[in-house]
This record gives structure tokens, C-alpha cells and sequence, in this order.
């Protein structure tokens, strides 16, 4: 397990994202599946509608035990969506799968574009 907090780059983009309060272990099909569940929407709105900033509030995904919650800040855009899920794949892959909050800095913007978690969530 890193740090915590953790300060990741997320390779090729000029994004940061800060991991911290961990929590426990989460079962990886389930994360995985969070993972592609909010990518889909940024995918096909990327290819329609091009980059926008992100207008809702809150996003979620869910997967029988896992939520992923985004609180997009009024600069956050798809693209950075995007490579935010890309930073949280790569964490996963390179250290453990278990619960976390994040925030996200973009290179060029003071303080955080956005911010989240992926926790455990009771059945």
C-alpha cells in the first residue's frame, strides 16, 4: 500500500490525482466493472459532443459492492474524466484494489478540478 495520501501522475496527460483514507479491500471484478460503467458515458459523449465540462454535480457508478462517486468541479471536462479513470486503473494495478478518496489537480488550474471516492457499499 502507498502512502497516504498518495500523489500519482497519470502518464500522458498533465494530470495529478491525490489518493488518501484508505479503506479495505474491494472485490476487483466489481471495481472493474465501476470502471468501465463510467467510462462508456465519457467515451460516447466524447465522439458526439466533443470535450464539455462536466454540468452534473455528483456522478455515480455502482457494482453490486462498489461505488465510485465524482464531484466535478465547474472545470472539470470529459477529457479529464477520462484520464481521472485512467489514474484510478493504473492505482489499482500497481498497488491494491481497496476503497479511497481522490482528488484531482489539472496542470495549469489552481486547486482541484474535482474529487470522489470508491468505496465499499453494503448489500
Amino acid at each position: 500500500m502507498p502512502s497516504d495520501p498518495f500523489i500519482d501522475n497519470v502518464p500522458q496527460t498533465t494530470q495529478q490525482i491525490t489518493f488518501y483514507r484508505y479503506t479495505r479491500a474491494l472485490s476487483q471484478p466489481d471495481t472493474n466493472a465501476v470502471l468501465l460503467q463510467a467510462a462508456n458515458p465519457v467515451i460516447a459523449q466524447l465522439s458526439t459532443t466533443g470535450n464539455e465540462h462536466i454540468m452534473a454535480q455528483q456522478l455515480n457508478a455502482e457494482s453490486m459492492h462498489v461505488l465510485l462517486t465524482l464531484r466535478p468541479g465547474a472545470e472539470m471536462t470529459r477529457t479529464m474524466w477520462g484520464a481521472t479513470l485512467k489514474g484510478i486503473t493504473n492505482f489499482m494495478h500497481f498497488f491494491e484494489c481497496v476503497g479511497f478518496q481522490f482528488m484531482v489537480h489539472e496542470f495549469g488550474f489552481w486547486g482541484p478540478v474535482g474529487g470522489g471516492s470508491l468505496i465499499f457499499v453494503p448489500v
